[in-house]
């Protein structure tokens, strides 16, 4: 088709061909970026000098437009009453459509879709009326501009077309005029603005591009522009985009360490409103007033911020413009006509809906480059000076910058004491240090340390001591949280971790004391690791000054006697004392807790005086040894005393007291306990002053002195308890013979058998004990005396009663054989010499006696006849 065309009908003459390829020559680069479309998938937008020779007025792309756009109408009509591409073409050489002719045109004169529209037009209204009609509203509401109606008809072809992108750039690719012409982009883009913006024109947004509404979207068109604004949505739109434009906030950097970030905040009349940042110490105030209030309002502004309220604002005041406002406005417009159609099911709807939402995108992007410009063009005002924000720079963000830059040196002015970032263990590290001279620069960033000749001192002029001394003395003791909070704040804009490490450092030089749990802290332990260690753990922690410190001979002498405690040398140093004792009591703790419980076990004295001594380690370690000094070095020091008391008592009882004091208190616990008579009673009167003797000894607290006397009293005591066991068990042998001799004056002893007395003696023969001569022995004695005594009785009880029994059965035998049924009767007579010289003849009464005691029980009756034999008379 196309060299049908322009072999038939679009032939040049060889000087025409020569003066357009001269054209070409100088204006071709030109011509292709003016009309270079975007996305053309289906349009060849790329010539040469023979095409653009050949096919000349037209394009290759106005060319394949046409074929497009006759099968466009063709599809819509059934091609009824179409031309052919030739005719049109025919006609557009001749100018039928109204246009001029082509031989009437310049040379370097291009045909347009504004063309082939005008050539169309007829088979455009017939085909598709609704963006025919939609062309018309457009050159009724723009009579005089030729360049919106041709505007009009190029978006018409593109949205018949369906398959090229219907953007700016391409509408303004499509209308280039002529050859050498210069882009019409911009202008169009103008005029597309204002078609946009004109609600009584039926042009609308799409996925981003332009497309003529339906009779329903120039409904809800007509209802967008009727749409009352909302104040309150309005000012939130503007402050979105403002608050758009400063992204990213500015923001500098201090000594190449601190990062400073301004905020933003919106003035409005009376009213102040934050928009990002308003944590940040400096702020940025934006306030925009009409032309005439503008330099009323820039001596208002310069006044107050001279105040010190104000030292940290920064002042932006502009002209407002109308435009703002009408960006801000139809943006709300926008928003809110999709909001209230976005649930249409209609899909010309929803495309709609989607396009103005796009809208209002675009436009915020537009009103966020305004906003900038209108600032551009202010003042900033800063402590009672005033400077043209161009003066910085010709970007707002980057005059922002540097603006911020100047303003952060003269706000946090006193940074430069302390310009560093420490890390957060940074406290934690240099505290753990033992020995200072070893501190690096990598811990000490501020070089607070100094070693002069292989001695740490420290520096406490240095001027971020100095504001932190000032501001505690100011203050007397302030809380960790306060004290980080004043010191993140400007003048300083010290990080919390950089002023942990420098109280730190204040800790160990001894110049502050910490208050932990209602406790001072002076030396650098664990206590004073653990208060600094983190910001939140420091939050709770009181700090003051120290108002005095131990004096040169109190150091002295608590490091003499502490090197004596230890066993190794300790320096006369405040930090070195508080150190050893840290270091050391713990293993005093370990050590001398237990005694406590032992002297009590033993039942000796001074329990009480290693509680105490206990206490008093746990309270000094606490605090991290720091009140060390002052109890070791006081003149006289109970903590001192009690140490050294407790190493004795503890050397010595290791060294066997304590097994002779446990051997001692086992013995006197026994012969206390012995009965006060026969063997164990003569044994308690025997070591009555020997036993007090011991116990005044165990009553006082320097028992440990007698060691020597506890042994020796202890083996005369066990000594004496020997010699009465040994008795005791001599006396016992004795008791048992007697005890069988005994059985044998039993009146009812002669009625048992051989085997029953057997097992009788055998009871008492088992009794023999045999055991240890020592207390424990002595006491087997007594426990076994107690068993004779009663085995004893009741073998006497058991023979009596076997007797009786057998004495019984044997009457009753003879009384059932003599058939006597009367009462039973003893009679008995006992021959009684008038005179008894020895023991046998009363053992021999005696028992007669009680073997008439023994049968009596047997009798009912009895008769008793006594004879007093005097040389054969009764």
């Amino acid at each position: 088709m196309h060299q049908i065309c322009y072999r038939r009908l679009l032939g040049k003459s060889a000087s025409g061909e020569n003066e357009l390829g001269r054209l070409f020559d100088s204006q071709g680069q030109a011509l292709r970026h003016n009309t270079k479309l975007q996305d053309a998938k289906y349009y060849d937008a790329n010539f040469t000098r023979e095409s653009f020779i050949n096919l000349y007025p037209f394009l290759p792309a106005h060319f394949d437009i046409l074929l497009h756009l006759l099968g466009a109408l063709a599809k819509s009509t059934g091609g009824i009453g179409l031309r052919s591409a030739i005719k049109v073409i025919q006609d557009v050489l001749k100018g039928e459509g109204g246009t001029k002719a082509m031989a009437d045109q310049p040379v370097g004169w291009l045909a347009t879709t504004v063309t082939l529209y005008d050539e169309l037009e007829k088979d455009i209204r017939r085909a598709f009326s609704s963006i025919h009609q939609a062309v018309a509203k457009v050159l009724i509401r723009f009579p005089e501009s030729r360049l919106h109606q041709d505007i009009a008809k190029t978006v018409a072809v593109l949205q018949i077309l369906g398959n090229l992108p219907v953007s700016v750039q391409n509408v303004a690719g499509l209308m280039h005029p002529s050859i050498d012409s210069a882009s019409q982009l911009d202008a169009i883009q103008i005029a597309v603005d204002e078609m946009l913006g004109d609600i009584l024109v039926p042009l609308g947004e799409k996925d981003g591009n332009l497309v003529f509404l339906s009779e329903k979207l120039r409904d809800i068109e007509q209802e967008r522009g009727s749409i009352a604004l909302r104040s309150v949505d309005v000012k939130r739109i503007f402050s979105d985009a403002l608050r758009e434009s400063f992204e990213p906030l500015p923001r500098v950097t201090l000594q190449n360490t601190m990062a400073v970030t301004m905020g933003i905040k919106l003035q409005a009349g009376s009213s102040l409103t934050s928009l990002v940042g308003d944590q940040n110490s400096i702020q940025m105030i934006v306030e925009l007033v009409s032309a005439g209030d503008y330099e009323a309002a820039k001596n208002r502004m310069l006044d107050d911020s001279r105040s010190r309220a104000n030292q940290n604002f920064i002042g932006v005041l502009a002209r407002s413009s109308l435009e703002l406002d009408e960006l801000s406005n139809e943006i709300y417009r926008s928003q809110r006509i999709s909001e209230l159609h976005r649930n249409e099911p209609d899909q010309e709807v929803k495309d709609y809906c989607s396009g103005q939402l796009d809208r209002a995108a675009k436009l915020a992007t537009q009103l966020q480059s305004k906003i900038k410009q209108t600032l551009q063009g202010g003042s900033f005002v800063f402590r009672g000076q005033a400077s043209a924000v161009s003066a910085f720079d010709v970007e707002l963000l980057e005059s922002c910058k540097k603006m911020l830059n100047d303003v952060a040196a003269q706000v946090f002015d006193r940074y430069i004491e302390a310009p560093v970032r420490a890390s957060t263990d940074a406290a934690e590290k240099f505290l753990r240090v033992a020995n200072p001279t070893s501190i690096s620069t990598a811990l000490d960033p501020l070089s607070l340390v100094q070693t002069v000749s292989g001695r740490a001192t420290f520096r406490t002029d240095h001027k971020a001591m100095v504001s932190i001394r000032d501001y505690i003395d100011r203050r007397g003791t302030v809380d960790g949280k306060r004290l980080l909070d004043d010191f993140s704040n400007e003048p300083f804009g010290w990080s919390p971790d950089t002023t942990r490490y420098i109280l730190a450092a204040m800790l160990m030089a001894g110049e502050i004391k910490l208050k932990v749990s209602g406790r001072e802290v002076t030396a650098t332990g664990q206590q004073a690791i653990e208060a600094l260690k983190t910001n939140n753990s420091f939050k709770q922690i009181g700090v003051a000054l120290r108002d005095e410190r131990p004096s040169i001979e109190m150091l002295g002498r608590a490091a003499e006697r502490l090197s004596e405690l230890v066993g190794d040398t300790v320096l006369a140093l405040e930090q070195e004392i508080s150190k050893g004792a840290a270091k050391y009591f713990p293993g005093f703790q370990r050590d001398y807790g237990p005694l406590a419980e032992k002297l009590n076990s033993l039942a000796l004295v001074g329990g009480d005086r290693i509680i105490s001594l206990n206490n008093d380690l746990a309270d000094v370690l606490f605090t991290d040894a720091s009140d060390a000094p002052q109890r070791l070095g006081a003149e006289t020091s109970s903590i001192y005393d009690n140490l050294k008391w407790a190493r004795e008592v503890k050397r010595v009882l290791e060294n066997g007291l304590e097994v002779t004091l446990r051997d001692l208190q086992a013995h006197r616990g026994g012969i206390d306990a012995l009965p006060d008579t026969g063997v164990p009673g003569e044994l308690r009167k025997e070591l009555i002053d020997e036993l007090a003797t011991i116990q005044n000894w165990l009553s006082k607290e320097d028992f440990f002195q007698h060691s020597a006397d506890f042994s020796s009293q202890l083996t005369h005591i066990k000594g004496r308890v020997r010699q009465a066991a040994s008795l005791m068990l001599d006396q016992q042998k004795l008791r048992l013979k007697e005890g069988i001799e005994a059985l044998h004056y039993i009146p009812e002893w002669g009625a048992l058998t051989q085997e029953e007395r057997s097992n009788a003696l055998s009871r008492l023969d088992g009794l023999a004990l045999e055991t240890s001569q020592d207390l424990v022995g002595l006491k087997k004695l007594l426990a076994r005396d107690f068993d004779i005594n009663s085995t004893l009785e009741d073998l006497k009880r058991s023979i009596q009663l076997q007797g009786q029994e057998r004495a019984r059965l044997a009457l009753n035998e003879e009384r059932a054989k003599s058939g006597d049924t009367g009462p039973t009767r003893l009679s008995r007579s006992i021959s009684v010499p008038p005179r008894m010289i020895s023991s046998l003849e009363v053992d021999v009464l005696i028992n007669q006696l009680n073997e008439i005691r023994a049968q009596i029980g047997l009798y009912e009756e009895i008769d008793i006849e006594i004879t007093v034999n005097s040389e054969g008379e009764k």
